[in-house]
């Protein structure tokens, strides 16, 4: 349950028609989380702060994500980092 809560939650993950959707927030007693996913094969790790997420590839496969409403490739092996 707690997972889902920070995941679901404050992540703000969805998959939403086979792609996964990201819309991070912070409680205010919080300077960051992260947590980490495996999707279809890929294993992602999000970390989210105040004014920014991170989103980390670990995977040989390029996956595609939205983060904030806005689509990005993340490549293999690469890590992206967005502010918001």
């Amino acid at each position: 349950g707690t997972w889902m809560s920070i995941v679901q939650g404050f992540g703000g993950f969805r998959v939403i028609q086979g792609q996964i959707h990201l819309n991070p927030r912070i409680p205010k007693a919080w300077e960051s989380f992260s947590f980490k996913i495996r999707f279809r094969g890929s294993v992602l790790k999000i970390n989210a702060f105040k004014k920014k997420v991170e989103v980390q590839n670990f995977s040989n496969e390029t996956v595609p994500i939205t983060i904030f409403g806005k689509p990005y490739q993340l490549t293999s092996n690469d890590k992206i980092l967005i502010s918001n």
